[in-house]
């Protein structure tokens, strides 16, 4: 069931350099290499999954599959942890091509009208993955102007503060 959540992502040689290419990891897969990762890992996880584990790519491409709700809860948590983690890195997230609007996309912004099913079964929005998504949001906000800069707020607030609270979970997102 996992292969359907999860599709095989085709991934280039390191030594591809064209742009956007889907490169997974950046080292050589040693024993001695596999060896300094972990110590790498050890001594900052954030970092190593930036920059050794190329985590951003991994996640975009995640965003554009059919993902169950826990696993993009997940990804929200990963992103916010990652955004903490410097001024860069939440710069890199909010100008990454796809992270945001594929985010906001299963997240945030109402069904459009290619979209079959006008309402969610929990209301306008799906509280489970809108909320985890509107605190990464706000994590993502707090550490640059270059961050807050490329969150659409006018295209998520309204909905959100128009929508009729009928939960606790939707009083909460409001």
């Amino acid at each position: 069931p996992f292969r359907s959540c999860y599709p095989t992502i085709p991934v280039q040689p390191v030594t591809s350099t064209k742009e956007g290419d889907a490169v997974a990891y950046s080292t050589s897969s040693s024993s001695t290499s596999a060896q300094q990762d972990g110590q790498a890992f050890g001594k900052d996880p954030m970092w190593t999954l930036l920059t050794r584990m190329r985590i951003l790519p991994r996640l975009a491409d995640l965003l554009s599959a059919n993902l169950p709700d826990e696993a993009i809860v997940a990804i929200c948590g990963i992103l916010s942890m990652l955004s903490v983690r410097s001024t860069g890195t939440a710069s890199a997230i909010a100008q990454h091509v796809t992270i945001l609007q594929s985010l906001l996309k299963v997240t945030l912004l109402p069904p459009g009208d290619d979209d079959s099913d006008t309402q969610l079964h929990l209301g306008f929005f799906n509280t489970r993955v809108a909320l985890p998504a509107v605190v990464f949001l706000c994590t993502l906000a707090r550490q640059s102007r270059i961050a807050a800069d490329a969150i659409p707020v006018d295209s998520i607030l309204p909905p959100i503060v128009a929508m009729k609270a009928e939960t606790d979970k939707e009083y909460t997102l409001q």
